[in-house]
């Protein structure tokens, strides 16, 4: 049974990992939201200040892209309605509710401890299978 005391060890280690992984990535995933959200919201900003700019340099209708006017990195869309609205604080940006959970990285950690516990007794199951057939099926008598 020393191979199983050694599992039960390999899984507890496998369940932390586990856990600690998938709380990484969900943290990556809550900055990244988090970061996408202020820039959304800067850039709206930034839209709104500067309309009467694109009001005079745009003629037609459908959305603008307002990196042109310095206000983001990369290419971002807007309408003149929204950038109205966001001037005249109609659109308000609160935090975005973006959580943490623990349940994931529970069910994960949970998960790797029964996997790995399961593939130790299925070890177990084919090496004992393997010496009975090797022994010519016979049974030890005690």
């Amino acid at each position: 049974m020393n191979i199983m005391r050694g599992t039960f060890r390999i899984s507890i280690v496998a369940a932390l990992l586990t856990a600690a992984i998938t709380a990484y990535q969900q943290w990556i995933q809550y900055t990244d939201t988090q970061y996408r959200r202020s820039q959304l919201q800067v850039g709206y900003e930034c839209g709104a200040k500067k309309l009467e700019e694109i009001e005079a340099s745009h003629t037609g209708y459908g959305n603008i892209d307002i990196s042109k006017y310095g206000c983001a990195s990369r290419p971002f869309w807007a309408s003149l309605d929204e950038l109205r609205s966001v001037r005249r604080g109609e659109r308000i940006f609160d935090d975005f509710p973006v959580r943490f959970s623990s349940d994931v990285v529970i069910n994960q950690a949970i998960a790797a401890f029964i996997v790995v516990n399961l593939l130790g007794m299925l070890f177990l199951a084919v090496r004992a299978t393997v010496r009975w057939i090797a022994q010519g099926f016979t049974v030890k008598k005690p």
